[in-house]
């Protein structure tokens, strides 16, 4: 059998192997937790529990990251800090008075502030 991709998404860490006449995907979830699949779907699954990451870092030094399962959530909280209308840069938000950098894993600084 051939390893054919491995990579991460979310909790979950991919194995997709090739045994010559079908794709077998291996999911490794958190905690250890093995399943196994010959369906195409079982990649989109582990697409749709993948978490989204917010990242806060201010000017004074304080961080913070959350995780999200919901992009509602990981909006409210990154608005918290940023305001709705931040300044949007190559990969990060600013807020308007400059203290706040705000990153995201997971989703598009876009869909986090809709209204920049």
């Amino acid at each position: 059998m051939e390893l054919v991709k491995d990579y991460e998404i979310g909790n979950f860490q991919i194995s997709v192997f090739d045994d010559g006449s079908a794709l077998l995907t291996r999911m490794v979830g958190r905690g250890g937790v093995e399943c196994f699949s010959t369906e195409q779907g079982a990649i989109d699954k582990a697409n749709k529990a993948a978490r989204i990451t917010v990242f806060l870092r201010s000017v004074d030094g304080f961080s913070k990251s959350r995780k999200f399962k919901t992009l509602d959530g990981a909006r409210k909280f990154a608005q918290a800090y940023a305001g709705k209308t931040p300044e949007l840069g190559g990969g990060y938000a600013i807020s308007a008075d400059g203290v706040c950098r705000i990153m995201v894993s997971g989703a598009k600084l876009s869909e986090l502030f809709p209204e920049s």
